[in-house]
């Protein structure tokens, strides 16, 4: 069919017009779910061309989108787009698909696009093409260490934002405790978009063939304490393996797009005494001479030898995500270290509080803000701590209190002297590794979390409530 200038230009306004729309919709709603979308704008602009030979369909017609769409090659970079325009029901809708073997590969169809009244010409003025770029949307991402606490709230999260997950577990029996997780919260089909492969941090083995396909990374895995390591090594060189292993495949699989769980204990220790407020510019010193963790020294490591390797690999684009004391609903009865210090209070193993606080967060807002950072360049190159505000462990006891009063036979509220819990760490070790927090509330800034990452925290009260509520439900006490 031959289509004078007129009709060629108004099948142009009508292809950006509803592209427009579908984009602005799609961002709006979060449904946008595609490997590097604004690399694929210069292929879709092209399916213009089609209208050009083809009649545009009248409001409310049924038709098939492959009798309208039009297939255009382009022989010096192999590229293929098809497209087309059709109505579903009484609603304006839009088809596109475009696949490029270097660049993308792009579904969308049939979602209902607003606002039908909206004047072509002004639609088809916008710049549409910043209205894509405001996020960066990846189909496939791999996750490490989706069997723990922060991690299988993390696949949780990803799947409802429509992506495909690859993650890694050390086990079979892992694996499946997973997978009975993920279908127990999100239904059976949620198991479709994700893929599992078995990994260790201390072996190079499979994470190159694992990440095969993905487009970006977050790496969560890393040792978690469940009481003191007999040596500090025990937490330290694993976590440290774990960074090379993942970067070496991400590297080998071209993903340049790196997400890195830390924690707030690569900020706030071995620094001066009496500092107790810190931001995302404090490093834990492990030079100072001053007492630090194993854990703080794993963490602190780790995430040093994360922008180490940036600084080598300038193509990386690395965001470290530093949680503080992480809380929030259980999913399974294998608990963190968190939990089980809201376990043993709630079981009465604790005389009293010791006189010391730090900063908390909800895992649920861990979650999100990895995906925040993810899909947000801004964060490129930066490093979040993220808490709510912090909290004196007696006010960790009173909330549990609050709403479990029956507990208050087991759950001790009051705040053990000092010189007493240094006389207790003489003769117990886990008393002797918070010796020198006796007396501080360690507040740490999440000014830069709230900003960047859009994050407005679940407060820590509600937090606690909700592990003390998952411990009940879990008949764990």
């Amino acid at each position: 069919m031959v289509r004078n200038v007129k009709s060629n230009h108004t099948a142009s306004l009508r292809f950006k017009a509803h592209l427009a729309l579908l984009t602005n919709y799609l961002i709006s709603m979060e449904f946008v779910n595609t490997l590097n979308f604004p690399q694929c704008l210069p292929s879709i602009l092209k399916c213009q061309k089609s209208l050009q030979a083809h009649p545009t369909p009248t409001h409310g017609q049924k038709d098939n989108a492959a009798k309208i769409k039009d297939r255009l090659r382009n022989d010096k970079n192999g590229q293929l787009v098809t497209c087309g325009i059709f109505y579903c029901r009484d609603s304006a809708a839009f088809s596109v698909s475009a696949s490029n073997k270097l660049l993308c590969n792009l579904t969308v169809k049939c979602f209902e696009i607003g606002n039908k009244n909206i004047p072509l010409s002004v639609i088809a003025n916008k710049n549409f093409k910043q209205l894509i770029k405001k996020r960066i949307y990846m189909k496939k991402i791999f996750v490490s260490g989706i069997s723990g606490f922060i991690g299988t709230h993390i696949t949780i999260e990803g799947i409802k934002r429509g992506y495909q997950i690859t993650g890694t577990t050390r086990s079979q029996q892992k694996e499946d405790e997973v997978k009975r997780i993920i279908a127990n919260v999100l239904g059976e089909d949620a198991l479709k978009s994700l893929t599992i492969h078995h990994c260790d941090l201390n072996s190079p083995d499979n994470w190159q063939e694992a990440m095969k396909g993905c487009a970006a990374v977050l790496h969560v895995a890393s040792p978690f304490p469940m009481e003191l390591p007999k040596h500090e090594d025990d937490l330290i060189i694993p976590a440290r393996n774990g960074v090379k292993h993942v970067m070496d495949a991400a590297l080998a699989n071209k993903i340049s797009r790196i997400v890195q769980t830390s924690s707030i204990a690569a900020i706030m220790y071995g620094h001066k005494s009496g500092k107790t407020n810190f931001d995302e510019h404090d490093f834990t010193n492990l030079t100072s001479g001053n007492v630090v963790s194993a854990y703080a020294k794993s963490k602190t490591l780790a995430e040093q030898d994360m922008w180490n390797y940036a600084k080598g690999n300038p193509e990386l684009k690395i965001t470290v995500i530093n949680p503080g004391f992480v809380l929030g609903p259980l999913l399974n009865k294998e608990l963190g270290t968190s939990a089980i210090a809201i376990l043993k209070i709630m079981k009465g193993e604790f005389p009293g509080m010791p006189k010391m606080g730090m900063s908390m967060v909800d895992v649920r807002d861990v979650a999100e803000a990895h995906f925040n950072a993810l899909e947000n360049e801004v964060s490129i190159g930066q490093r979040y701590a993220l808490v709510d505000t912090a909290l004196w462990l007696k006010d960790l006891a009173l909330a549990i209190l609050e709403v479990y009063p029956e507990y208050k036979n087991k759950v001790k509220a009051r705040e053990l002297p000092i010189w007493f819990m240094k006389f207790f760490a003489v003769f117990n070790p886990i008393a002797r590794s918070i010796k020198n927090d006796l007396g501080f509330l360690y507040d740490v800034s999440n000014e830069k979390m709230k900003k960047d990452l859009k994050i407005s925290p679940i407060p820590s009260k509600e937090a606690i409530q909700a592990t003390a509520k998952s411990l009940i439900d879990l008949n764990l006490v």
